[in-house]
């Protein structure tokens, strides 16, 4: 729409906003909880230690152990994490996706709530202040002046090109009279006349100009505003006197031009001519004037005129001739181009008037807008400064709130700290004090539980003591109360006196322990009160909380308010709009117009706009729609998924179950073995001595060499300075003491040599375990090797060997030549282990099998029987397929055939041969080639229809009679390989019957009132018991033979009956392309 108006002005009474700014801040919200993971329960194999100070002494083994168990609890917890997170990310039925939410929001943000100014709702802009006002009426008054200003440039630049071109018209002029005088007077061309220039009305400025100037010619203007400096004037002004000297110049010259045409005019006698020849007489004429290559053609006549100066006449008039023609056309044309500026010019004035009087109009109604602003500004001021005090308030509140959160969440988690600290101290006591005979009297000691001690509700100055007195006497009376039920001796000890038999230090641990835990438990009642009274301060700040929000929607309630009365005020002030009559819409009402000062001015482009979103809305909900359909997809596949994992998972837990009755005898935890296995390992590292006894070694053999050294010289004192006598004594004593250092060391040499007897039974079955799992893995290796050498699939091995043992150096059977010896790649056991194809090739592959046994030998056993071998066996041969990839080899077919013999009894191959075995194994490769090539659904059923037609021309070449109704023939052939072929669920699917639809339509033979729906479920029933089809039902049968008659009969126009007369039969020609399976 074209508006003389500001965009952002409000329209009579009535008018549209895209979107509301916030009037306020924004609130501060309660902080949400950020989820964290939990810490791994506290290793209670250390007892309490330090596990930096005890990890160095530990072996690679058991360092190994106790990464694996650390990394297994890290995992679960983890594992355990991701779930809830999982649990609570669960979409919530009741509410929409968040990405929908965040798209509506969008959505709303950018179309935006169009409400009108007067309704009751409108929540007007925050930015409506005196001041946006006054800017607004600034900018107008700036686009009121460039618009006029602009204007009034491109008169005066009309103006300096009509002084420009009457300058040049002037000068043409002077030309054009000097070309007149040696013109004959009838071949003169006058100019029309210009009126002259009214420089009153033209140059109104020049009213205002002074006329008087300095003596020395300066401008008084120039001196007085500094913009030139005198000596530029002055050089200006010599610029000037030089200008005027090089015009003299030209005029010179110009002279010099008038004199020359002045002597041709005379010597040519131009004066004589009374009127210029025509452009044919002067050909005529010049054509009888001789050449210029004779004699005559410069001779005079009688008059004195030669052929020569008659040509060089009548040229040269031609040539003033032309340049006045030329003088008077270019005045023309200059003056006609001037004109037509000149018209679309006044047009534009037009316009440009109209809307600065509209735009003058508009000033007006801001005006009134800024008086209605500026009476009220002072109060909307007041009630906004008092909605930003309460909103202040109420986010002060709120942040103090979620300071408490806080706290109290670190509260909690200091509690739940100090709680794993008491668990991990009776853990270590019970641990230390376990299997003691004063088990029962330390634990009394260490559980005897701690109470605050209770107020004294007498005087306060015995309150301190009576309080401590008060504590000794619940401590006795906490002792007797807290003893445990189970603990019914019949000696009670006292707590207060070491018993006899009990040590020491163990009994001071007991107390130590004790006053450990009162204390951590005296926090933790601490820590519980601040909880409380957090949790109290909360309750009573949300009460407060409450108040101030009242308080603060009230206040912005009644700002909200005063700026509606004052935008209603706003509204009664009257706006003009131009508007061309195909922006109207819905103006016509019967036979009169209705009243366009009501009407509701929107724009055209935010209209456009809003259509185009509308069509990109449709084209989201067809994609939404799409990925709907795609979603149902996956859902499907991932209920395929999640069933055929649960399978799995109840597989592996009875092969872990087995493995472990088969390992350990009995179902054990492993976290709970590790834990005991760490337990007896650290036990055993900080009890033991070793460090101990060899300091002690060590120091006793210092000692001795000091003893000898000793002895030496005690020796050489005594040979110096005594007697025989006292040498004798000597030496007595030295052989006592030689005897008994002799008898130490034979003690010691005996206590070296019969080492204490070790209980190595744990060790040995746990050595027997290492090598079971070393031989299942070379086992393993020797299966990778052959299935490598062959080139097939690799097989799932049996357990997974550990990546931080070190490799051991097996012996390698290779697979020889030798046709009675079969390589272990072929062998069952192998191939009962994952992994396992999809449940659509399994559920073939078991078809097959079980159709192929019941032909071979299912007269010679029962129907379980063939069910049970026929399962194992596709099992069998669906792994072998599947690593073999259709390489089939005599070999391999005898060593199939050989381990088949283990699955299935000796006695059922008799009535097998080896080339249908062969066709078996081929026909279960099929399935395989069939999962992996592109044939679809719909080539699948066209070949069964194919052979159903050449099953019905093989019988009706055979003569056979039972074949009357050829239409049910052909759906129950067909319906007898489906069920085969084809899972339930893709049996049941709507694309199934739309393509069996399709293809009996294009058949003219096929006459749907011919189908016996029951006869069709007995046949078929009948077709999947002999075949041990145990899945098919009469429901899923009934429902697709009733859905096929009734879609032909709504298709198809009916013929008359032809299903009890003779019917030609037409021979279906089988198609090139086969469908990818054997029928």
């Amino acid at each position: 729409m074209n508006l003389l108006l500001c965009p952002t002005s409000s329209l009579h009474r009535q008018d549209r906003i895209a979107e509301q700014p916030e009037v306020l801040q924004e609130l501060v919200v309660a902080e949400e909880k950020e989820d964290s993971i939990g810490e791994p329960p506290p290793e209670s194999f250390f007892f309490g230690r330090d596990p930096r100070s005890i990890t160095p002494r530990f072996s690679k083994k058991m360092m190994r152990l106790l990464l694996r168990y650390r990394k297994r609890q890290i995992y679960e917890i983890r594992r355990i994490f991701d779930w809830d997170k999982l649990e609570r990310q669960k979409p919530d039925p009741n509410r929409n996706h968040p990405d929908d939410d965040a798209q509506i929001e969008e959505a709303m943000r950018n179309l935006g709530d169009y409400k009108l100014k007067i309704g009751a709702d409108y929540e007007p802009k925050s930015t409506e202040t005196l001041t946006y006002k006054y800017i607004e009426i600034v900018e107008c008054r700036e686009r009121h002046f460039e618009l006029v200003d602009s204007f009034n440039q491109q008169v005066i630049a009309m103006r300096d090109r009509k002084k420009v071109l009457i300058e040049s018209i002037h000068k043409k002029r002077e030309r054009l009279d000097v070309i007149h005088k040696y013109l004959p007077a009838k071949d003169r061309l006058h100019v029309e006349p210009i009126h002259e220039v009214d420089m009153d009305s033209e140059y109104p400025e020049l009213n205002l100009i002074e006329h008087f100037q300095p003596g020395c010619g300066v401008n008084i203007d120039d001196i007085l505003h500094l913009e030139r400096t005198v000596e530029e004037v002055m050089a200006s002004l010599k610029s000037e006197k030089f200008s005027l000297t090089s015009s003299s110049q030209s005029l010179a010259d110009k002279n010099t031009t008038d004199l020359k045409e002045s002597i041709m005019f005379a010597s040519l006698q131009i004066s004589t001519v009374g009127q210029t020849l025509s452009n044919t007489e002067l050909s005529e004429e010049l054509q009888q004037l001789p050449p210029p290559s004779d004699a005559a053609y410069f001779e005079r006549n009688e008059a004195g005129d030669s052929p020569m100066m008659l040509e060089l006449r009548h040229r040269w008039l031609r040539e003033m001739l032309l340049e006045q023609a030329f003088i008077c056309g270019e005045i023309n044309e200059e003056v006609r181009l001037f004109d037509k500026e000149l018209e679309k010019l006044h047009v534009k004035r037009f316009h440009v008037k109209m809307e600065a009087e509209f735009m003058a109009s508009f000033l007006i109604s801001l005006n009134q807008e800024l008086y209605i602003l500026r009476d009220s500004e002072e109060i909307e001021t007041q009630l906004l400064q008092n909605a930003k005090i309460a909103m202040n308030t109420r986010n002060e509140l709120q942040q103090v709130i979620n300071d408490t959160n806080r706290q109290l969440d670190e509260l909690r988690k200091s509690i739940d700290k100090l709680g794993e600290q008491i668990a991990a101290l009776q853990l270590t006591f019970m641990s230390t004090v376990k299997g003691h005979k004063f088990f029962d009297f330390l634990r009394r000691i260490f559980k005897k539980k701690w109470r605050p001690p209770k107020r004294i509700r007498g005087d306060d100055e015995s309150s301190s003591s009576s309080s401590e007195s008060s504590s000794s006497s619940e401590d006795e009376e906490a002792d007797t109360k807290s003893l445990d039920s189970l603990d019914m001796t019949t000696i009670r000890l006292d707590e207060t006196t070491c018993p006899s038999g009990l040590e020491r230090p163990l009994y001071e641990l007991a107390f130590a322990m004790r006053a450990d835990r009162h204390e951590l438990e005296r926090e933790v009642l601490d820590l519980q009160r601040d909880v409380d009274m957090k949790r109290k301060q909360i309750s009573e700040m949300q009460i407060n909380m409450k108040y101030h929000e009242e308080v603060y929607q009230r206040e912005k309630n009644a700002l909200l308010d005063f700026r509606r009365q004052r935008q209603h005020e706003i509204n009664k002030v009257k706006l003009s709009a131009i508007l061309r009559m195909d922006q109207l819409q819905h103006f016509y009402e019967g036979d009169d117009y209705r009243d366009l000062s009501k009407a509701i001015l929107f724009d055209a482009d935010m209209l456009i706009d809003l259509r185009r979103r509308a069509d990109k809305l449709n084209e989201e909900t067809l994609a939404t729609r799409r990925w709907h359909r795609i979603n149902i997809v996956h859902l499907r596949r991932m209920n395929t998924d999640i069933k055929f994992m649960k399978y799995e998972i109840t597989r592996l837990e009875e092969e872990i179950r087995q493995a472990m009755m088969k390992k350990f005898g009995l179902i054990v935890n492993l976290d709970e073995l590790e834990e005991e296995v760490l337990r007896r390992y650290v036990f055993e590292l900080e009890t033991t001595a070793e460090d101990e006894l060899r300091a002690l070694e060590l120091e006793l053999l210092e000692r001795q060499r000091e003893l000898c050294r000793c002895e030496e010289e005690l020796i050489q004192e005594t040979q110096n300075n005594t007697e025989k006598l006292n040498i004798l004594t000597v030496l007595r004593e030295e052989k006592n003491i030689l005897g008994i250092i002799l008898d130490t060391q034979e003690r010691n040499y005996a206590k070296w040599t019969k080492p204490q007897v070790l209980n190595l039974s744990y060790d040995i079955e746990k050595l027997m375990g290492i090598e079971k799992s070393l031989l299942q893995q070379i086992e393993c290796l020797e299966r990778e090797i052959c299935a490598l050498r062959l080139k097939s699939k690799p097989l799932q091995i049996n357990n997974e060997t550990d990546s931080s043992q070190e490799p051991q150096v097996t012996s390698e059977l290779l697979p020889n030549d030798d046709a009675l010896v079969c390589p272990a790649i072929l062998n069952v056991d192998a191939y009962m282990l994952p992994p396992m194809p999809d449940d659509f090739i399994m559920d073939r592959v078991h078809t097959i099998v079980q159709k192929s046994f019941n032909r071979f030998f299912g007269r010679s056993t029962t129907p379980e029987n063939v069910r049970k071998f026929s399962h194992r066996a596709s099992l069998y041969l669906c792994q072998a397929a599947y690593s073999f990839q259709g390489r089939y080899t005599d070999r391999i077919a005898e060593c199939i055939t050989e381990h088949l013999q283990t699955i299935v009894p000796k006695k059922y191959f008799i009535h097998i041969s080896a080339d249908e075995l062969r066709k078996l194994f081929s026909e279960v490769v099929a399935v395989f080639d069939y999962e992996r090539s592109d044939v679809n659904t719909e080539e699948l059923i066209s070949g069964i229809f194919d052979h159903a037609k050449d099953s019905l021309c093989a019988h009706v070449h055979l003569g056979d009679a039972d074949v009357v109704n050829r239409t049910h023939f052909i759906v129950t052939h067909m319906f007898k390989e489906l069920i085969e072929v084809l899972p339930l669920e893709e049996f049941l699917s709507d694309e199934t019957l739309r393509i069996i639809v399709d293809i009996l339509e294009r058949e003219p033979m096929v006459d749907p009132r011919a189908i016996s729906v029951e006869k069709l479920i007995t046949s078929t029933l009948k077709h999947a018991k002999e075949n041990l089809l145990d899945g098919i039902t009469a429901v899923p049968v009934r429902k697709l033979g009733s859905n096929i008659q009734r879609d032909l009969i709504k298709r198809r126009q009916y013929k008359p009956s032809s299903c009890e007369s003779p019917m030609s039969v037409r021979i279906a020609s089988k198609k090139s392309s086969g469908s990818g399976l054997p029928f």
